[in-house]
């Protein structure tokens, strides 16, 4: 999840880039995908492209 700041007040004050973070996995949720599977597609989204065999290695091919 994106830093969220916090004003004078200490209310959390939220970016754009974190509120489309939080929708996104909603949305995610709520099609029913696991949390962990939500974890993987938040963080690299072209996982969803690849064999479930292959997700979370990084190098040739992958």
């Amino acid at each position: 999840m994106p830093l969220v700041e916090r004003g004078p007040g200490g209310r959390r004050r939220y970016s754009p880039a974190a509120i489309r973070f939080v929708r996104l996995v909603q949305v995610l949720r709520r099609t029913g995908i696991p949390v962990e599977e939500a974890r993987v597609q938040v963080r690299d989204p072209a996982a969803a492209r690849r064999p479930a065999s292959s997700r979370g290695r990084r190098g040739a091919g992958g």
